[in-house]
């Protein structure tokens, strides 16, 4: 009877059982992630002092509220103490031996380490060109790099990289960030973009509307945990998401949609921080930036500047066709390229009459 009794729960209720369990881990992480929203904006945690304070409350540390807290903690020093605080160290740029290029981005070796590193570099503008000093950039990129050093590790939600070295080169006025690698992600090929993703053609067709809403998915959320911090991107176009294929098929590319990273982040870390008005003027990257912020913008970086360039990234997933490329490229070489609400009117156009077609009425109203 009892041998009877097993096996009727494992041929019925273990399905049932997992379900529940798997709904229930679900829910604490939503309750996790709205108490976490309520309670790190308040002014009262936006102090060093206060946030060691809160680690010493075994009750915060219980519940999970401290999750990120080395994050937390950088993203309030004062950015002239950052130096003491990093644990990024300080290289030369001939350490990094670069062997391919991903985009932007330079793939290669370190000097004294093992395995595989990419280098991101951040170019300023020297001589007082811009509105911020060339110290203040110095800081924001030392914050940068702690930032992107610590997160791995105390805030591994937030899916970035983690930089283990930063240097300068003067002569060409550039700063170089220097990400390790996911071991299992360049074992056997190298790293590639969306953007790169989008523009290619495979014999096996798109991928499936399933992957494709998978991957925007993750890619809200990630957005979404980055903002708890208070933390804004402020570069989110196609090229900053990274992923990690095994080969260049497109079954294994599906597969890299389950663990995007997200690169490329500018200077500014935090939504109060003040922005750099010396702005951008390439028109394909015009088409990921709120109009608000074409040419040079007097306004701070906020949130929704974030979600407006994520929103187009999701309208890219769902037709499956890179935003330059509609209507034979004319967002990007006829008169409606170089005004923003023309842009604006021509992507809510597309979301609205296509977006439906191609992806789902519930993706096109998420």
């Amino acid at each position: 009877v009892g041998w009877m009794r097993k096996m009727m729960w494992v041929a019925f209720d273990k399905t049932s059982t997992e379900k529940l369990v798997s709904e229930f881990e679900a829910w604490t992480q939503r309750t996790q992630t709205l108490l976490e929203a309520a309670w790190w904006p308040l002014s009262f945690f936006q102090t060093l002092e206060r946030l060691q304070k809160l680690e010493e409350d075994k009750d915060a540390k219980t519940v999970g509220l401290l999750r990120g807290i080395g994050v937390r903690k950088l993203l309030v020093t004062t950015p002239a103490l950052m130096h003491s605080q990093s644990q990024a160290k300080e290289a030369i740029p001939k350490d990094f031996f670069p062997s391919s290029q991903v985009g932007a981005f330079e793939l290669g070796t370190l000097k004294g380490s093992d395995g595989h590193y990419m280098a991101e570099y951040k170019q300023y503008a020297p001589g007082g060109r811009s509105s911020v000093s060339d110290t203040v950039v110095r800081q924001r990129v030392l914050q940068l790099a702690a930032l992107l050093h610590e997160s791995p590790i105390s805030a591994r939600t937030l899916r970035v990289l983690q930089c283990t070295h930063y240097f300068e080169e003067t002569p060409k006025s550039q700063f170089g960030l220097v990400y390790l690698l996911p071991s299992a992600g360049v074992a056997n090929s190298q790293p590639t973009t969306l953007a790169s993703i989008l523009d290619a053609t495979y014999k096996d067709g798109r991928p499936s509307l399933t992957t494709r809403t998978r991957l925007a998915h993750k890619l809200a959320l990630y957005l979404q945990r980055l903002h708890t911090y208070s933390w804004v991107h402020k570069s989110l176009p196609p090229e900053s998401v990274l992923l990690f294929p095994s080969d260049n098929g497109l079954s294994e590319m599906e597969k890299a949609f389950e663990d995007p990273r997200l690169v490329a982040s500018e200077y500014s870390r935090q939504e109060s921080d003040f922005s750099d008005q010396f702005g951008e003027s390439e028109i394909k990257r015009n088409i990921y930036r709120h109009p608000t912020r074409w040419g040079q913008p007097t306004n701070r970086f906020e949130k929704i500047h974030d979600m407006y360039a994520l929103g187009v990234i999701l309208l890219e997933i769902g037709l499956w066709s890179r935003a330059d490329q509609l209507d034979n490229g004319a967002l990007v070489t006829s008169n409606i390229a170089h005004s923003s609400v023309a842009v604006q009117n021509k992507l809510l156009k597309h979301a609205q009459i296509r977006l439906g077609f191609y992806a789902g009425d519930a993706f096109r109203d998420a």
